[in-house]
């Protein structure tokens, strides 16, 4: 049996002895151009104001940060962000204004064929990219500390810019209740000490942090707190 794995694909060989059941997701609807819906998604979102009434509200725009993804996380970021830059340019917004900030959390930073894969070379020829380095203090901002007494500190392109998106899939996860939203940015563009005392061992084994669980989950509620201070357009 083949599964959909990694970029080839994966086989296991399962014993005929053994009562096996396949689950199959029931059928969806394929999405024939992409781009146009994620355009249309960004001119109707849900529960949030659009983003051309974002950009409207704000006085001045002199720079955009979006913040994307790394390598580890297999988003289309390619797609979702060729929709989002014909938004911003009809806005306004040309390229040279924008930087695209690569969500490292502790990881390593990008080689260039993983750049052109999370990105496509139609944008690593357009605009700004920059690795989030936790490390580095000289790239983050120090805004303080939460109620639970962790160091904010965050990366200094996303926190100067006058226009702060995040993109990113949202799925189940295993402490953190789900991820995509805050957890670009906690741990996505957080400082190493930041990080690694939200991802701390009390935190991690907390019976609130696991899957699905928002309510009383530490890890969960101190990455919303950053990013509410830290503020997401």
């Amino acid at each position: 049996m083949k599964f959909d794995y990694g970029k080839s694909g994966i086989e296991v060989s399962l014993d005929p002895s053994w009562n096996t059941t396949i689950f199959r997701p029931s059928k969806q609807d394929i999405i024939e151009d992409p781009i146009n819906a994620i355009r249309n998604a960004i001119k109707n979102p849900i529960g949030t104001p659009s983003l051309n009434k974002i950009i409207k509200s704000k006085k001045e725009i002199k720079s955009v940060c979006i913040v994307v993804s790394d390598a580890t996380r297999p988003v289309p970021s390619h797609i979702i962000l060729k929709g989002l830059l014909k938004e911003l340019n009809d806005y306004g917004l040309q390229e040279e204004k924008i930087k695209i900030l690569i969500a490292t959390g502790l990881h390593r930073t990008s080689r260039k064929d993983e750049l052109e894969r999370i990105l496509g070379e139609y944008l690593t020829s357009r605009v700004k990219i920059v690795d989030h380095i936790a490390r580095d203090k000289n790239s983050l901002t120090y805004l303080g500390n939460t109620f639970n007494n962790i160091p904010i500190y965050i990366n200094k392109h996303y926190y100067e810019s006058d226009l702060k998106i995040l993109t990113g899939y949202v799925e189940p996860h295993f402490f953190f209740g789900f991820s995509g939203g805050r957890k670009s940015l906690v741990p996505g563009i957080a400082g190493a000490e930041t990080i690694l005392a939200n991802h701390s061992a009390e935190n991690i084994a907390s019976p609130n942090a696991r899957f699905g669980i928002y309510k009383n989950n530490p890890m969960a509620e101190n990455s919303t707190e950053i990013a509410k201070l830290v503020g997401v357009d």
